[in-house]
Protein backbone atom coordinates (compact mmCIF):
# COMPACT_ATOMS: atom_id res chain seq x y z
CA UNK A 1 0.00 0.00 0.00
CA UNK A 2 2.80 2.38 0.96
CA UNK A 3 4.62 1.68 -2.31
CA UNK A 4 1.43 2.35 -4.29
CA UNK A 5 0.97 5.70 -2.50
CA UNK A 6 4.60 6.66 -3.21
CA UNK A 7 4.32 5.76 -6.89
CA UNK A 8 1.00 7.60 -7.17
CA UNK A 9 2.60 10.67 -5.58
CA UNK A 10 5.55 10.57 -8.01
CA UNK A 11 3.21 10.18 -10.99
CA UNK A 12 1.01 13.06 -9.82
CA UNK A 13 4.02 15.33 -9.27
CA UNK A 14 5.40 14.60 -12.74
CA UNK A 15 1.99 15.09 -14.35
CA UNK A 16 1.70 18.52 -12.72
CA UNK A 17 5.23 19.37 -13.89
CA UNK A 18 4.42 18.20 -17.41
CA UNK A 19 1.35 20.43 -17.55
CA UNK A 20 3.50 23.37 -16.42
CA UNK A 21 6.26 22.53 -18.90
CA UNK A 22 8.92 21.87 -16.27
CA UNK A 23 9.29 18.09 -16.21
CA UNK A 24 12.86 16.84 -16.53
CA UNK A 25 13.20 14.29 -19.31
CA UNK A 26 16.56 13.18 -20.64
CA UNK A 27 16.82 14.06 -24.36
CA UNK A 28 18.32 10.71 -25.31
CA UNK A 29 21.66 12.05 -26.50
CA UNK A 30 24.72 13.87 -25.19
CA UNK A 31 26.66 16.77 -26.68
CA UNK A 32 30.30 16.12 -27.48
CA UNK A 33 31.44 18.33 -24.61
CA UNK A 34 28.99 16.75 -22.17
CA UNK A 35 30.23 13.33 -21.03
CA UNK A 36 27.60 10.88 -19.77
CA UNK A 37 27.15 10.87 -16.01
CA UNK A 38 25.83 8.25 -13.64
CA UNK A 39 22.29 9.04 -12.56
CA UNK A 40 21.32 8.57 -8.94
CA UNK A 41 18.72 6.01 -7.86
CA UNK A 42 16.06 8.64 -7.10
CA UNK A 43 16.69 10.47 -10.40
CA UNK A 44 16.41 7.23 -12.36
CA UNK A 45 13.14 6.43 -10.58
CA UNK A 46 11.63 9.84 -11.35
CA UNK A 47 12.81 9.87 -14.95
CA UNK A 48 11.61 6.33 -15.57
CA UNK A 49 8.11 7.35 -14.55
CA UNK A 50 8.37 10.53 -16.63
CA UNK A 51 9.33 8.59 -19.73
CA UNK A 52 5.90 7.01 -19.88
CA UNK A 53 4.51 10.44 -20.69
CA UNK A 54 6.79 11.02 -23.67
CA UNK A 55 6.69 9.46 -27.12
CA UNK A 56 10.06 8.23 -28.36
CA UNK A 57 10.57 8.33 -32.13
CA UNK A 58 14.31 8.97 -32.12
CA UNK A 59 15.91 7.93 -35.43
CA UNK A 60 12.48 6.92 -36.76
CA UNK A 61 10.94 7.77 -40.15
CA UNK A 62 7.67 9.27 -38.90
CA UNK A 63 6.81 10.63 -42.35
CA UNK A 64 6.43 8.07 -45.14
CA UNK A 65 9.11 8.08 -47.83
CA UNK A 66 8.16 7.22 -51.43
CA UNK A 67 9.00 3.77 -52.79
CA UNK A 68 11.59 5.34 -55.08
CA UNK A 69 13.41 7.00 -52.16
CA UNK A 70 17.20 7.12 -52.52
CA UNK A 71 18.10 9.77 -49.95
CA UNK A 72 20.27 11.64 -52.43
CA UNK A 73 20.14 15.43 -52.36
CA UNK A 74 19.25 16.93 -55.74
CA UNK A 75 18.32 20.34 -57.08
CA UNK A 76 14.77 21.30 -56.13
CA UNK A 77 14.56 18.40 -53.66
CA UNK A 78 11.92 16.44 -55.64
CA UNK A 79 12.22 13.44 -53.33
CA UNK A 80 11.26 15.51 -50.32
CA UNK A 81 8.19 16.84 -52.11
CA UNK A 82 7.05 13.24 -52.68
CA UNK A 83 7.20 12.41 -48.96
CA UNK A 84 3.84 11.86 -47.25
CA UNK A 85 4.04 13.90 -44.08
CA UNK A 86 2.78 12.57 -40.75
CA UNK A 87 -0.53 14.09 -39.63
CA UNK A 88 0.04 15.33 -36.07
CA UNK A 89 -1.94 18.58 -36.05
CA UNK A 90 -3.44 19.63 -32.71
CA UNK A 91 -1.69 16.71 -30.98
CA UNK A 92 -0.18 16.76 -27.48
CA UNK A 93 3.49 16.01 -28.23
CA UNK A 94 4.98 17.57 -25.12
CA UNK A 95 8.55 16.39 -24.46
CA UNK A 96 8.53 14.29 -27.63
CA UNK A 97 11.89 12.56 -28.07
CA UNK A 98 12.53 12.88 -31.80
CA UNK A 99 16.31 13.09 -32.04
CA UNK A 100 17.30 12.54 -35.71
CA UNK A 101 13.66 11.77 -36.58
CA UNK A 102 12.42 12.09 -40.18
CA UNK A 103 9.43 14.45 -40.04
CA UNK A 104 9.52 15.95 -43.54
CA UNK A 105 6.23 17.57 -44.65
CA UNK A 106 4.70 16.83 -41.26
CA UNK A 107 1.35 18.42 -40.49
CA UNK A 108 1.99 19.70 -36.97
CA UNK A 109 0.10 22.96 -36.96
CA UNK A 110 -1.28 23.85 -33.51
CA UNK A 111 0.54 20.86 -31.96
CA UNK A 112 2.01 21.19 -28.47
CA UNK A 113 5.74 20.37 -28.70
CA UNK A 114 6.76 21.98 -25.43
CA UNK A 115 10.20 20.73 -24.43
CA UNK A 116 10.41 18.41 -27.45
CA UNK A 117 13.83 17.07 -28.45
CA UNK A 118 14.05 17.60 -32.22
CA UNK A 119 17.82 17.94 -32.42
CA UNK A 120 19.26 16.90 -35.80
CA UNK A 121 15.78 15.96 -37.02
CA UNK A 122 14.53 16.69 -40.54
CA UNK A 123 11.50 18.98 -40.53
CA UNK A 124 11.75 20.42 -44.02
CA UNK A 125 8.42 21.26 -45.60
CA UNK A 126 6.50 20.89 -42.35
CA UNK A 127 3.55 22.99 -41.24
CA UNK A 128 4.27 24.16 -37.68
CA UNK A 129 2.05 27.22 -37.80
CA UNK A 130 0.70 28.18 -34.37
CA UNK A 131 2.56 25.20 -32.85
CA UNK A 132 3.99 25.47 -29.33
CA UNK A 133 7.73 24.78 -29.24
CA UNK A 134 8.54 26.40 -25.91
CA UNK A 135 12.04 25.31 -24.79
CA UNK A 136 12.20 22.80 -27.66
CA UNK A 137 15.64 21.50 -28.65
CA UNK A 138 16.21 21.95 -32.41
CA UNK A 139 19.99 21.99 -32.27
CA UNK A 140 21.38 21.16 -35.70
CA UNK A 141 17.91 20.36 -37.09
CA UNK A 142 17.12 20.73 -40.79
CA UNK A 143 14.07 22.84 -40.11
CA UNK A 144 13.70 24.39 -43.56
CA UNK A 145 15.45 24.65 -46.91
CA UNK A 146 15.35 26.86 -49.98
CA UNK A 147 13.35 24.38 -52.06
CA UNK A 148 11.31 22.90 -49.21
CA UNK A 149 10.49 25.71 -46.76
CA UNK A 150 8.75 25.22 -43.44
CA UNK A 151 5.83 27.24 -42.06
CA UNK A 152 6.29 28.53 -38.49
CA UNK A 153 3.82 31.43 -38.65
CA UNK A 154 2.52 32.43 -35.21
CA UNK A 155 4.42 29.54 -33.58
CA UNK A 156 5.47 29.98 -29.96
CA UNK A 157 9.24 29.50 -30.05
CA UNK A 158 9.98 30.96 -26.62
CA UNK A 159 13.33 29.65 -25.39
CA UNK A 160 13.70 27.27 -28.35
CA UNK A 161 17.26 26.19 -29.21
CA UNK A 162 18.02 26.61 -32.93
CA UNK A 163 21.82 26.53 -32.65
CA UNK A 164 23.39 25.29 -35.90
CA UNK A 165 19.91 24.65 -37.35
CA UNK A 166 19.04 25.33 -40.99
CA UNK A 167 16.10 27.75 -41.29
CA UNK A 168 16.62 28.68 -44.92
CA UNK A 169 13.46 30.32 -46.34
CA UNK A 170 11.50 29.44 -43.19
CA UNK A 171 8.37 31.52 -42.58
CA UNK A 172 8.44 32.74 -38.97
CA UNK A 173 5.97 35.57 -39.57
CA UNK A 174 4.75 36.83 -36.16
CA UNK A 175 6.25 33.86 -34.32
CA UNK A 176 7.17 34.43 -30.68
CA UNK A 177 10.99 34.14 -30.59
CA UNK A 178 11.53 35.49 -27.07
CA UNK A 179 14.84 34.07 -25.75
CA UNK A 180 15.11 31.74 -28.76
CA UNK A 181 18.75 30.93 -29.57
CA UNK A 182 19.76 31.30 -33.24
CA UNK A 183 23.51 31.09 -32.64
CA UNK A 184 25.24 29.71 -35.74
CA UNK A 185 21.85 29.07 -37.41
CA UNK A 186 21.31 29.59 -41.14
CA UNK A 187 18.63 32.29 -41.57
CA UNK A 188 19.17 32.85 -45.29
CA UNK A 189 15.88 33.94 -46.85
CA UNK A 190 13.99 33.46 -43.58
CA UNK A 191 10.95 35.67 -42.91
CA UNK A 192 11.13 37.04 -39.35
CA UNK A 193 8.74 39.95 -39.77
CA UNK A 194 6.55 40.49 -36.72
CA UNK A 195 8.84 38.43 -34.47
CA UNK A 196 10.54 41.43 -32.83
CA UNK A 197 13.79 39.45 -32.89
CA UNK A 198 16.60 41.30 -31.12
CA UNK A 199 19.85 42.45 -32.69
CA UNK A 200 21.84 39.96 -30.60
CA UNK A 201 19.64 37.05 -31.68
CA UNK A 202 20.09 37.84 -35.36
CA UNK A 203 23.73 38.89 -35.19
CA UNK A 204 24.68 35.54 -33.66
CA UNK A 205 23.27 33.62 -36.62
CA UNK A 206 25.72 31.99 -39.03
CA UNK A 207 24.10 33.26 -42.21
CA UNK A 208 21.82 36.06 -43.33
CA UNK A 209 21.28 37.37 -46.82
CA UNK A 210 19.42 40.09 -48.65
CA UNK A 211 16.30 37.90 -48.65
CA UNK A 212 16.20 37.61 -44.83
CA UNK A 213 13.17 39.68 -43.77
CA UNK A 214 13.14 41.52 -40.43
CA UNK A 215 10.94 44.15 -38.80
CA UNK A 216 13.86 46.57 -38.58
CA UNK A 217 16.32 45.48 -41.27
CA UNK A 218 19.94 45.12 -40.30
CA UNK A 219 22.52 46.98 -42.32
CA UNK A 220 24.83 44.56 -44.12
CA UNK A 221 28.04 46.27 -45.23
CA UNK A 222 30.08 43.58 -46.92
CA UNK A 223 33.55 43.19 -48.36
CA UNK A 224 35.27 40.30 -50.10
CA UNK A 225 38.34 38.45 -48.86
CA UNK A 226 39.89 35.39 -50.46
CA UNK A 227 37.49 32.77 -49.08
CA UNK A 228 34.65 34.51 -47.33
CA UNK A 229 32.54 37.58 -46.95
CA UNK A 230 33.25 39.91 -44.04
CA UNK A 231 30.04 41.59 -43.00
CA UNK A 232 29.48 44.49 -40.63
CA UNK A 233 26.02 44.24 -39.15
CA UNK A 234 24.46 47.37 -37.74
CA UNK A 235 21.02 48.16 -36.43
CA UNK A 236 19.27 51.27 -37.76
CA UNK A 237 18.00 52.42 -34.37
CA UNK A 238 20.92 51.56 -32.12
CA UNK A 239 24.66 51.99 -32.49
CA UNK A 240 25.62 48.33 -32.15
CA UNK A 241 27.92 47.04 -34.87
CA UNK A 242 29.23 43.51 -35.17
CA UNK A 243 31.76 42.03 -37.57
CA UNK A 244 30.53 38.73 -38.86
CA UNK A 245 32.09 36.21 -41.23
CA UNK A 246 29.92 34.49 -43.78
CA UNK A 247 31.17 31.20 -45.20
CA UNK A 248 29.89 29.89 -48.54
CA UNK A 249 26.40 28.41 -48.19
CA UNK A 250 25.93 24.64 -47.86
CA UNK A 251 25.69 22.86 -51.19
CA UNK A 252 22.05 21.98 -51.85
CA UNK A 253 22.72 20.63 -55.32
CA UNK A 254 24.75 17.84 -56.84
CA UNK A 255 25.87 20.39 -59.42
CA UNK A 256 28.77 21.80 -57.44
CA UNK A 257 29.98 23.93 -60.35
CA UNK A 258 26.70 25.82 -60.58
CA UNK A 259 26.54 26.40 -56.82
CA UNK A 260 30.15 27.51 -56.62
CA UNK A 261 29.69 29.80 -59.61
CA UNK A 262 26.64 31.42 -57.98
CA UNK A 263 28.63 32.03 -54.81
CA UNK A 264 31.51 33.60 -56.74
CA UNK A 265 29.04 35.92 -58.49
CA UNK A 266 27.60 36.94 -55.14
CA UNK A 267 31.05 37.75 -53.80
CA UNK A 268 31.87 39.70 -56.92
CA UNK A 269 28.84 41.93 -56.34
CA UNK A 270 30.39 43.29 -53.13
CA UNK A 271 33.34 45.70 -53.00
CA UNK A 272 36.72 44.35 -51.86
CA UNK A 273 37.80 45.02 -48.26
CA UNK A 274 39.33 48.39 -47.54
CA UNK A 275 37.54 50.31 -50.30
Amino acid sequence: MLIAIILFGIGTAITIQALRGTVSVHPGYYYLDQPPRQLGVWERMVLSVGYFQTANVADEAVSRKPVSWTGRESFGEPELKAVTGATLKYQNLRFLRAYKAFLVNGQMNDADLTGAVLAFSDLRGSDLSSAILVNADLNGARVSSTATPTNLRYANLTGADFKFASLRNANLDHANVTNADFASADLSGANLTGTQATFDQIANAARLDDETSLDKPLNLESCVTANHLLVKLSHPEITLIKEWTVLPPPIESLDYTAVNSAWIKRLASHPPCGT
